[in-house]
């Protein structure tokens, strides 16, 4: 029997022949009956059984053998759950999934700019803030951390003078 491909956050699946799954938002399928929730392969290898799991936005299939990825923002995911009222150490799960989440979205958005930033052959500030123009909350604190940016630029530069 052949081995199921994990699905990956921002990947595309080709399209499936079968009616039991449906597209979400992000591009990936999830079973659309309770059924066919569950698969497994009949050999007795760990990897080839396939699990799907629930991320919230969508349903994401995992290899029970897969290896998991270090968190890269496990601290400060850790210390922003401890601001926003969570206790000081959350569930490991939490912030995987969290990082999981950060990680998926600065790849996405990292994609758009760099197709925006194709015809000049070279990527700038001003392509991430074309990419979150239309939403104003992000596009608003973004150019506010640049100009907070210059400022302290302008300060070393006025200091070491």
């Amino acid at each position: 029997m052949t081995k199921k491909k994990a699905a990956t956050p921002g990947s595309t699946p080709k399209k499936s022949k079968k009616k039991r799954t449906t597209a979400t938002k992000m591009g990936q399928t999830k079973p659309s009956s309770a059924s066919s929730a569950t698969s497994s392969a009949s050999s007795s290898d760990p990897s080839s059984v396939v699990s799907p799991v629930y991320r919230g936005h969508s349903t994401v299939i995992e290899s029970v053998g897969a290896k998991k990825k270090k968190p890269l923002f496990k601290k400060e995911l850790e210390q922003m759950l401890y601001g926003f009222g969570d206790v000081a150490e959350p569930l490991e799960e939490t912030v995987e999934l969290l990082d999981e989440m950060v990680v998926e979205y600065i790849t996405e958005m990292t994609k758009k700019a760099s197709d925006v930033a194709s015809r000049r052959g070279r990527l700038r500030t001003e392509d991430i803030a074309f990419v979150i123009r239309k939403d104003s909350k992000k596009y608003m604190r973004a150019k506010e951390l640049l100009r907070k940016n210059e400022e302290i630029k302008f300060g070393r530069k006025m200091f070491n003078e």
